[in-house]
């Protein structure tokens, strides 16, 4: 080689045009490579990930299940980061860790409730579509009607009936969830937890009656009830605005039977009963829908058995398993509920809920959208009058 040099050192060799494209090639290859190799990397094995999906799944419909097998992944990525971080942290002297958040503002159950934020593609559905196929259930007949009613009523401003035309859902698309965790505040002053699941048992809730209403008797009952037939969100858009996250349930409201009236008087639970569906006018107002935020907590309701099951066009697929439920229920009470009622006759407000979200949609603090569909706590929320005390002990 040394030889070949010394003889060549005079002549004027110059690169064929493929030889100079090589060269330039290897030099951006090597800098590339010195940079970083991952982008590269990743591309190259992207089908490998998608190989391991497809070998767990049964074949069939295999797409579904390797969107599934994707998603349970992420999240167990993403849980193993956080204990990463975790162990991190405890391994730093004491003297070098971040002043960490207070309780009251990190905890979870702060909140009036809490709700699923993911849009995944499994839990959502066509509303035209999915009313359409289930119009034999006379429960989906005044389905979309009912909600762009609700919906324009959670709307800030004045606005008509006539308005319910201008309410929109994103792309006719709405998403389900599975359950829905209501937290209160027990009798002790204590932050308690209900999950509400439209699948189980578990689908009874209390609301606060409307005690604005004027033509109200002064006895009426303070609480409505209502079962839970579905839990769900969609994005709504209102005339031109922007869309906005909003939660609700769709429900089915139990009437309290006045002919055996219940309560510390009359020394027996107070007893209701599924609203009849004999005609349109009763069919609408027999289903509704719900703010998440007005849910005061989960009822637990007992069947009147000796009533036997009811013979009225009851039955919904969406609601019982069997084709008859119970002709009526027995409302179990509880220190609780009787310490709300007194809240509302002493002049309490609890409809006024400080955990509810406000749907003000255009002034840049959108309770359903950013947050978990609820607001932040109040300190005034916790302060018990002394009044309320000594009654409670009366008990």
């Amino acid at each position: 080689m040394r030889a070949l040099k010394e003889s060549t050192a005079g002549l004027k060799v110059f690169e064929t045009p493929r030889e100079f494209g090589s060269r330039q090639r290897r030099a951006a290859a090597k800098a590339q490579q010195s940079q970083s190799t991952e982008p590269a990397q990743i591309t190259e094995l992207q089908h490998r990930k998608v190989k391991a999906q497809w070998d767990r799944t049964n074949m069939k419909e295999a797409v579904p299940q390797m969107i599934r097998i994707g998603d349970i992944g992420d999240t167990l990525r993403t849980i193993q980061d956080r204990l990463d971080r975790l162990e991190a942290r405890k391994l730093l002297p004491d003297n070098s860790r971040q002043p960490s958040v207070p309780y009251y503002v990190t905890a979870p159950d702060m909140t009036a409730y809490c709700i699923g934020q993911s849009d995944r593609s499994e839990d959502a559905f066509n509303l035209p579509l999915w009313v359409h196929n289930n119009r034999r259930d006379f429960a989906l007949k005044f389905f979309i009607p009912l909600l762009k009613e609700h919906l324009l009523t959670r709307i800030p401003g004045a606005h008509q009936l006539a308005d319910i035309g201008k309410v929109n859902i994103q792309n006719d698309r709405i998403y389900s969830h599975a359950t829905l965790r209501v937290n209160y505040t027990s009798y002790d002053v204590c932050r308690q937890q209900d999950t509400i699941n439209p699948r189980s048992p578990c689908r009874f809730i209390t609301l606060p009656a409307d005690t604005s209403d004027t033509n109200n008797l002064a006895g009426a009952h303070p609480f409505l009830y209502a079962k839970v037939l579905g839990i769900y969100h969609a994005y709504v858009r209102f005339d031109r605005r922007p869309a906005r996250r909003m939660n609700f349930l769709w429900v089915r409201w139990l009437d309290c039977d006045e002919d055996e009236p219940g309560g510390w008087d009359e020394c027996r639970l107070d007893r209701v009963f599924y609203s009849k569906c004999r005609n349109e006018n009763e069919l609408m107002n027999a289903f509704g829908f719900v703010a998440p935020h007005h849910v005061i907590r989960a009822a637990h309701l007992i069947p009147d058995f000796e009533s036997g099951t009811t013979d009225l066009p009851g039955f919904t697929s969406f609601g019982d398993n069997e084709q008859n439920d119970w002709k009526y229920h027995y409302v179990s009470i509880d220190i609780d509920e009787e310490a709300e009622e007194l809240d509302i006759s002493e002049g309490y407000d609890v409809e006024a809920d400080p955990n509810a979200e406000q749907d003000e949609w255009w002034a840049g603090d959108d309770g359903d959208e950013e947050s978990d569909g609820i607001g932040s706590d109040d300190e005034s929320d916790d302060e018990l009058d002394d009044g309320f005390i000594r009654d409670l002990y009366d008990f």
